[in-house]
């Protein structure tokens, strides 16, 4: 079963039991533990660079001129196409893990 399928049911109010690694832990469930925390470390680093664009506009609004603004703008907008971008990456990273 693919990982998104079964996120998708536990969104719906399936079940799931704490999944924690050990000695019986297959090889593959230790990967798709790796791919699990990478994403997740990729999705923090993420948030962070948008909360820190959003504070550089907030920063901006006091410029004195109107190009300047016009500038950040811009800026901020290929940042966020950018992490927009990723996020696709990180979704097919996903999509891709079986077990």
């Amino acid at each position: 079963m693919k990982l998104v399928e079964m996120a998708k049911k536990d969104e719906i109010g399936a079940k799931t039991q704490p999944f924690t690694l050990n000695n019986e832990t297959s090889e593959a469930e230790r990967h798709i533990c790796a791919i699990l925390q990478s994403v997740a470390l990729e999705q923090a680093a993420l948030a962070q660079i948008l909360a820190n664009e959003g504070e550089k506009m907030r920063n901006c609004m006091d410029a004195p001129c109107v190009e300047q603004i016009l500038e950040m703008n811009r800026r901020a907008k290929e940042t966020v196409d950018s992490v927009a971008y990723l996020e696709l990456a990180l979704h097919a990273k996903l999509s891709n893990c079986t077990l």
